[in-house]
């Protein structure tokens, strides 16, 4: 088991040495996510438009969802690096204890592959098919750019102002309501998600089988950052997304 953290107060050098690591991790995590939302661009979004954009207007939109991106993850790299250690969290750093298994959590993550196949990507794949680029490059950017910026801001961000709330309301225990609420927040996500590929929710096996594998994997990244730390959470989140370059690889 991982050393138990004690909260610690951040001397001035250690802020800005916080919000300087805060912009890097938002430009990685902007810069993850600006292939995959160029290629959802082209071939989600610019289809439900009743014009289609031009290659310049294609680029731009995908600009400024690059930038609504880093703008969040900014906010929540700052939440995360200023706050972890006041908390006693683990935050960013990988503990001794973590390096030696971080092949595992991938692995961990790279097993719920033919789970999610069955249960939901073969029904998605039939439904919409451009959803899993066909190309091995374009699957990778899909990889990254649904695994980084999701935890920076669902974990790193959004558990851990859960976590600041619980202690002012002295809450005690575990801070388990933390991830519990943001699992809530991915399944409205799922279902909004649902609802922007114009695939009208409602109450059967593929929607409930969504809903539920939202709910199910964000509560189990949330236990892992909070007990682990960022990298632990990223690593397994990464696992279950190198799903698009396996079905790139053998389905397509």
């Amino acid at each position: 088991m991982p050393p138990s953290r004690q909260p610690v107060r951040l001397s001035p050098s250690d802020v800005r040495e916080g919000v300087r690591s805060a912009i890097i991790l938002a430009g990685a995590c902007a810069a993850a996510a600006f292939p995959m939302m160029y290629y959802q661009t082209v071939h989600l979004i610019a289809p439900m438009l009743a014009k289609p954009p031009n290659p310049d207007q294609t680029m731009a939109l995908t600009l400024f969802h690059a930038l609504l991106i880093f703008a969040a993850s900014l906010l929540c790299a700052l939440v995360g690096f200023l706050y972890t250690p006041r908390l006693g969290l683990p935050g960013l750093k990988v503990l001794s204890w973590d390096r030696k298994f971080f092949a595992l959590y991938l692995a961990a993550g790279l097993l719920t592959a033919p789970v999610a196949y069955f249960l939901l990507d073969m029904d998605l794949r039939a439904r919409i098919p451009e959803y899993f680029p066909g190309q091995p490059g374009w699957a990778l950017a899909q990889t990254l750019g649904r695994a980084l910026a999701p935890e920076v801001i669902a974990r790193f961000g959004l558990v851990t102002i859960g976590v600041y709330l619980l202690r002012w309301l002295r809450f005690a225990g575990h801070p388990w309501p933390a991830p519990l609420a943001v699992a809530g927040f991915g399944v409205l996500e799922a279902w909004v998600g649902l609802e922007r590929l114009q695939q009208q929710p409602g109450l059967n096996l593929f929607t409930l089988s969504c809903l539920g594998l939202a709910f199910v994997s964000n509560l189990v990244f949330g236990e892992v950052y909070l007990r682990r730390g960022l990298i632990p959470a990223l690593a397994l989140r990464l696992g279950v997304e190198l799903k698009y370059p396996l079905y790139a690889l053998f389905l397509s």
